[in-house]
C-alpha cells in the first residue's frame, strides 16, 4: 500500500453538523485513493475513492444514482449489484430508511 498522501487532524464541529468538511489538493487524475477516519482508539472502515480522469480524457465516466430503501423488507440487492459495478461516481438522492417495522 502507498504512504499517505495526506494525514492530517481535522475536527468536526457541532455548526458543521458534526461533519468534516475537508478538501484534498494534489490528488492525481484517475487515480485511486483510499482512505480512513480516527476517534479516539477507534478507526472507521477502510473507504476507497478515485479521481475522475483529466480534463480532455477520452476515458468513459461510469455514473450509479442510489435512492431511497425499505431496509425492513429484507436484502437491497441494488446496492451489491452497484458495487460489483464499480462505478466512478456514485450520486446519492438522500437515503430514508423506513421505520415502519415488518408487515405481519
Amino acid at each position: 500500500m502507498q504512504d499517505s498522501v495526506i494525514d492530517e487532524l481535522v475536527t468536526a464541529y457541532a455548526n458543521d453538523g458534526h461533519s468534516v468538511h475537508f478538501v484534498a489538493a494534489g490528488l492525481e487524475p484517475g487515480q485511486e485513493y483510499w482512505y480512513q477516519f480516527y476517534l479516539g482508539e477507534d478507526a472507521s472502515a477502510i473507504g476507497r475513492t478515485r479521481i475522475t480522469p483529466g480534463r480532455g480524457s477520452q476515458e468513459p465516466l461510469r455514473l450509479a444514482v442510489a435512492s431511497c430503501q425499505h431496509y425492513e423488507t429484507g436484502l437491497f440487492e441494488a446496492y451489491a449489484d452497484m458495487t460489483r459495478m464499480q462505478p466512478d461516481l456514485v450520486i446519492h438522492l438522500g437515503d430514508y430508511i423506513y421505520e415502519s417495522g415488518p408487515r405481519s
